[in-house]
């Protein structure tokens, strides 16, 4: 009776961990904001946020990294990156990488690329708007060998 009230506990503590929601998985692990001066624009305030997401793997970790562009206080436009890296103590790689947007104010989006190196992976990209300079948007995430984010 004692192993089939244990079994059944470990069972009950396993679905509860598989059934929470992917939110309470992540984790915000760096948090940097930014003022630069774009000559035509102005002040843009760049918010950079990097959280550890959901992957269970053995050896593979996921990110996303997020910059939201601010000017005048208002959000112009948020790029996210998420990827998911493997390594094994020697070496690191990208297993997948893929990117969402958002634009808000009349501004666009568009020349996104995603490149992957090893353990890095960049996203370059433009945001733009008639009458305002580009503003170029770079975003990269490297893995370590032994699976530290930077």
């Amino acid at each position: 009776m004692k192993r089939s009230f244990s079994f059944i506990m470990v069972l009950a503590l396993l679905m509860g961990i598989i059934m929470l929601p992917g939110h309470a998985l992540e984790s915000e692990i760096f948090r940097e904001t930014e003022t630069i001066f774009v000559e035509g624009i102005g002040y843009l305030e760049i918010e950079t946020v990097i959280t550890r997401a959901p992957v269970f793997t053995r050896s593979g970790v996921g990110y996303d990294k997020s910059i939201s562009v601010r000017n005048s206080g208002r959000i112009i436009a948020t790029v996210t990156l998420d990827a998911s890296f493997g390594y094994d103590g020697s070496r690191a790689w990208v297993n997948s990488a893929s990117a969402t947007h958002s634009t808000n104010s009349g501004w666009s989006y568009g020349g996104e690329s995603i490149s992957k190196s090893g353990g890095t992976v960049t996203l370059t990209a433009t945001l733009s708007k008639p009458l305002y300079n580009d503003i170029p948007v770079s975003i990269s995430i490297t893995c370590s060998p032994s699976g530290v984010i930077s």
